[in-house]
């Protein structure tokens, strides 16, 4: 079931820290929303934006070329 919202923009998600060292663990980090950004209060490989329950966006830092390359 369920209907679509859209467009309330009130429904912003939650943004965590994951450490990949400790098990995945999960810790809330404070943001807020400037020009169309995500600033977080502080710097992280691997971030988490969750929307719902199920839903939810994992961040990691993006190869460099070198990086992706095949040798």
């Amino acid at each position: 079931g369920g209907g679509g919202g859209g467009g309330g923009g009130g429904d912003l998600p939650v943004l965590y820290h994951v450490n990949d060292k400790e098990k995945q663990k999960l810790t809330l980090v404070n943001y807020r929303i400037r020009y169309g950004y995500f600033i977080a209060d502080r710097v992280f490989d691997h971030a988490r934006l969750q929307y719902s329950a199920k839903e939810y966006v994992d961040i990691l830092p993006k190869k460099t070329a070198a990086e992706a390359r095949d040798f």
